[in-house]
């Protein structure tokens, strides 16, 4: 299962970060990691270019982080989340998105 992981404070992301694999169907094949890991990758691309956010990626997590909250950021963030809840919705056994708020 995918793992997403978002963190507010003050009503705001602060952190996004995806971890984790589908097992929708094996490897090369699954369009549930595929879909995630493109989502990811555009939200990591645009955080690089418009903020000033940390944005990182490894062989097992997508992240984005802040200390810093800044209009576009959010806007990048909550695009990318909604995009993720809405693959959510469709393979609810796939992929979990977990909101804390701090």
């Amino acid at each position: 299962m995918i793992h997403v992981n978002v963190v507010y404070k003050n009503e705001k992301i602060i952190e996004l970060s995806a971890s984790g694999h589908a097992l929708f169907a094996e490897a090369g094949k699954d369009i549930v990691c595929a879909g995630v890991s493109s989502v990811m990758t555009g939200l990591l691309n645009a955080i690089d270019l418009k903020t000033n956010y940390e944005a990182w990626m490894d062989q097992e997590t997508m992240s984005i982080r802040t200390s810093e909250v800044t209009h576009m950021g959010q806007i990048i963030c909550e695009t990318g989340l909604i995009q993720l809840k809405t693959i959510q919705e469709q393979f609810p056994n796939n992929i979990k998105i977990r909101e804390v708020k701090q």
